[in-house]
């Protein structure tokens, strides 16, 4: 018997962080209430960081919610 597939609902929103003397703008990826982690520009790379830590250093966004999902889909279980 096999399962459904479940349509899940990931956001992105834009939110501002302090960073030294300025804020910055960072993209925050969520699934339903789970804060997955945040995607900060950083120069023409971006850094991913998850509960405060820096995980990873991507080309694009899409290399970014990539690897946070899949953190969230292997941590998940």
């Amino acid at each position: 018997m096999s399962k459904k597939n479940k349509d899940i609902e990931v956001t992105v929103e834009e939110v501002k962080r302090p960073s030294g003397n300025a804020h910055i703008n960072v993209q925050r990826l969520s699934i339903g209430k789970v804060e997955l982690g945040f995607l900060i520009p950083d120069g023409n790379k971006f850094s991913v960081e998850k509960n405060g830590k820096l995980l990873a250093t991507v080309n694009n966004e899409a290399q970014g919610y990539e690897l946070l999902i899949s953190d969230y889909n292997l941590n998940s279980l």
